[in-house]
Formats: structure tokens, sequence, C-alpha cells
């Protein structure tokens, strides 16, 4: 212990702090007198005028010899005091090293050098960043695939416009055209509130995303890509308000000259739309690719039972065959129309096969809504 009075390390003497009385402690009690026995070498003393004092010069004498100085390589001088001379080739695998001025980025290890290029991709091992991954190395454009193509140690950072926004897709940025500076989410250039990548039209003010159509400016006022105006679902006729005859400028199915449909649904625009069950019997008309044979007569429809009066009641193709009403009885007692005297007289009785009057009163109602529904149509 420096300074105690004591020799513990048993060298016959105490250690002093100062032993040469230089004013610096020994490096051995922590101080930074590299000799504490001579007070001419201390941190103070710089013989040569080269900046490094005697304690760190490997030379005092030489101003060349310094740490921080250029190595000349292979001069045989240690000229940056490192210990050694550097060799042009230290690894000796035909590249001198980057300290020697050459292009060797590892001049300890032969197998690092410019002229490997171990995945084969353009890119050598000193400048690859991963030269056993073709699809890594720095001349490689950014593909946002998860992986860092570029080699610029971002993963999916591709802006191949360098206009500073990520492109949008599989890279997550919001750039709409990657290819174009011009045009980016940073840009509004009508300074309408719509940046050019959202605007239908960035050198108009007045087309905008969500604006109110006008008619007959020339200018898709709302962006929803209309070329005409007041034509709102673009099925090229314009509203009536735009002087169009659109009668429902919402649908696109809806317009004049269209197919009509029997949804009831006025598709046509002629003020009428298609009917879909006209006698309200559950069915929808042939026409209309149901299976009511007859539209008009709420008792003719799938289902029901037929009847002996020559007509196709249920809708399957076909009258009641005659050999079933041959002995003047209803086959299908009780079925819609079945009463006395009802056999195969061409003729169905109103009545129910009971003598009621609720089949009567069912059909007297059927036949005024019909009347009805042709007064007023």
């Amino acid at each position: 212990i420096c300074g105690d009075g004591i020799d513990q390390d048993c060298d016959g003497s105490d250690s002093l702090i100062d032993d040469d009385g230089d004013g610096y402690y020994s490096s051995a009690c922590g101080g930074p007198d590299c000799d504490d026995s001579d007070p001419t070498v201390n941190p103070t003393v710089d013989v040569d005028g080269d900046g490094a004092d005697m304690c760190v010069d490997c030379d005092d004498n030489d101003p060349a010899l310094a740490p921080g100085n250029t190595e000349v390589c292979g001069d045989g001088i240690d000229q940056d005091c490192s210990g050694e001379d550097d060799l042009p080739d230290a690894d000796n695998d035909g590249y001198r090293g980057v300290a020697c001025g050459g292009t060797d980025c590892d001049d300890s290890d032969p197998n690092l050098h410019p002229g490997i290029d171990l995945d084969g991709d353009g890119a050598d091992a000193c400048f690859d960043c991963d030269d056993f991954t073709p699809i890594r190395n720095p001349n490689n454009e950014e593909l946002c695939s998860g992986i860092d193509n570029d080699c610029n140690g971002i993963v999916d950072d591709r802006d191949i416009d360098e206009d500073g926004f990520i492109a949008g897709g599989n890279c997550g940025g919001d750039d709409c055209d990657d290819d174009d500076p011009l045009l980016n989410p940073g840009i509004d250039a009508d300074d309408d509130g719509a940046d050019a990548c959202e605007d239908c039209d960035d050198d108009e003010p007045l087309a905008v995303p969500g604006g109110v159509e006008v008619c007959s400016d020339g200018i898709d006022n709302d962006c929803v890509g209309g070329e005409v105006d007041g034509d709102q679902d673009l099925d090229g006729v314009a509203s009536p308000e735009c002087g169009g005859d659109d009668c429902d400028d919402l649908d696109p199915t809806a317009f004049p000259g269209a197919e009509e449909v029997c949804d009831g649904v006025d598709r046509n625009c002629d003020g009428e739309a298609e009917r879909v069950d006209e006698d309200e019997d559950g069915y929808l008309d042939w026409s209309c690719g149901g299976e009511d044979c007859d539209d008009t007569d709420v008792w003719k429809h799938p289902g029901v039972v037929e009847r002996c009066n020559g007509l196709d009641d249920d809708c399957d193709g076909s009258p009641e065959p005659e050999a079933d009403c041959a002995d003047g009885e209803d086959p299908t007692p009780g079925g819609p129309g079945d009463g006395p005297g009802d056999g195969c007289d061409g003729e169905a009785s109103i009545a129910g096969a009971d003598g009621g009057s609720g089949g009567a009163l069912l059909l007297l109602l059927a036949l005024a809504g019909r009347r009805r529904r042709e007064g007023t149509s």
C-alpha cells in the first residue's frame, strides 16, 4: 500500500506515493507517473514536441513516432506506436488492408475481401450486408417483403421516388404513387383540404371527395367519377334536378331503357313497377320466373286442389284427367269450388261441400280485389 510506511511486498522499502518528488504519483499507486524513480520522466515532459508526453510516446525523441500518427505500411517503422509496423497484406489474401490504402475490409481474415461473393448477387463480401442471401445487397431495390433488401438497415422502407413517403401496399406506407415525387399525401396543390392521393383533381379546388355536385359546371364536384353532372349512380343518366330523367339517381340499375326486373321496383323509369305477385296468392308469375300459371286468379297456383273444370288449377301443366271426373263427382271433395252438382259439368260451385259460404266469400273477395286492380291499371 503506497505511503503507509509498511513494506507489504518485502522489497525492502515502502513504495511512496511520489518517490521521485516530481509532483506525480506513481502509476503503481494509481497515478500518471510512468517512472516514479526519475523526476525527468512524467506526463508533463514532451521532448520531441509531437504532442505525446514521455509516458505515452513510444519514442519521445522522434516526432514522427507518436500515438495517432498515420502508419506507413511496410516501411519497418511503427509510426502510430501500435507496437508493430502495419503490413500491406497482413492476411496474405492478395488484397491490401484499408489502413494501408487497400480495399480489404478485414486484413486479418483471408476469407473476407473484395474478391469473394458467396451468394453470387454481384455484391462482394466487403460490400454486402449478407453475403449468404442474394436478395439482400446494397444494389437491390426494397421489395417490401419483410427483409432489408437494400442493406440500409431498415426493413420495408421502399421510397423509390425519394419524396419522403413510404410506398403503400405491403410496405405499409401511404404513398399512392411511389414513382412520382409530386404525388403523395403531403401535397395539396389546390388547397381544398384533400391531398393529392385522395383528390380526383388536385388542380381544381371545386372537385373534392364529399363535395356537392353542381349541375352543368363541367366539374366532377364530388369526385365520384361521373362524366355527367348530377349522375350520382354513374349509370350515364343525370337526375331530374340536373336536367336528366333518371327516376332514381342512387340506383345504377334504374334508368330509362333499363331492363325491367320482377322485384317491385321501377327499373326502366316508366312509372310502373313490374308486379311480383299480382293475385297475391304467394306465387310469382311465370313471366317473373315464378310458378304461378295464372297470376290473375288466386285459385290457380301450385299446391291447390285440382277441380273438374277443364282448367289447370294446380299449374302442373294439365287439367284434371277426364277419367277422374267420369263418375260425375269431384275427385277432390273439399277443395276450392267443390260443391253440390260440381261433377264434370265444367263449372265450379262457389260453395263448399258442406253448403257453407266460407269458400264463396273468399272467392268474392278475390274477384273484387282483381276488379279493383284492373280498374286502377
